[in-house]
């Protein structure tokens, strides 16, 4: 629908509209993944889809400046709202090339056990129809951002520890998914 509309806009209607939507935009994961999508399908080289372009090389350095300062101000606890915390993860990722500040977000926002656990619950997933449409924790999405290892040995610990904490770390273990 972004498509269509972008195409029966001009002038000063598409400038307003990518700033209405990449800067002041209310859903954060919404215009992550819109400009996920634009950044990959305007990529460089023979591999550009030209079909799926609907920014202007201009708007999409407007859309990327605005996000990635977006991204930049978001906290643990905005992260952990968000409906879809990969396509934020992974939109900075990409238009920064750069993990390390989605690494960093994670980090803080799993330094205490409350926090971790938290973090990761927001990070559940639901990946396949063969996972029956429960909501996993998919360590292979995780590994762009994060130690998996260090997080599941964290978690199994927590988990024994005996802690106010450890039925959440034994609920968050239940769905902990390697993939492959």
């Amino acid at each position: 629908m972004v498509r269509e509309v972008f195409r029966i806009l001009d002038g000063e209607s598409r400038n307003e509209a990518v700033h209405a939507l990449f800067c002041e935009g209310r859903d954060l994961s919404m215009s992550a993944a819109l400009l996920r999508e634009q950044f990959a399908a305007s990529s460089d080289g023979d591999s550009a889809d030209t079909d799926r372009v609907y920014l202007t090389s201009d708007e999409l350095k407007t859309a990327v400046k605005c996000q990635t300062e977006q991204f930049e101000l978001l906290r643990p606890e905005g992260l952990r709202k968000l409906s879809s915390p990969y396509d934020v993860l992974y939109a900075w990722k990409e238009v920064t090339g750069s993990s390390e500040g989605p690494g960093k977000i994670l980090e803080s926002g799993c330094e205490s056990d409350q926090g971790l656990l938290d973090t990761l619950s927001a990070l559940k997933y639901v990946t396949s129809r063969e996972q029956n449409i429960v909501p996993h924790l998919p360590a292979r999405f995780l590994k762009n951002f994060m130690d998996v290892d260090a997080a599941h040995t964290r978690l199994e610990s927590i988990a024994s520890s005996g802690s106010k904490y450890s039925d959440g770390a034994r609920e968050l273990l239940k769905v902990w998914s390697s993939g492959k």
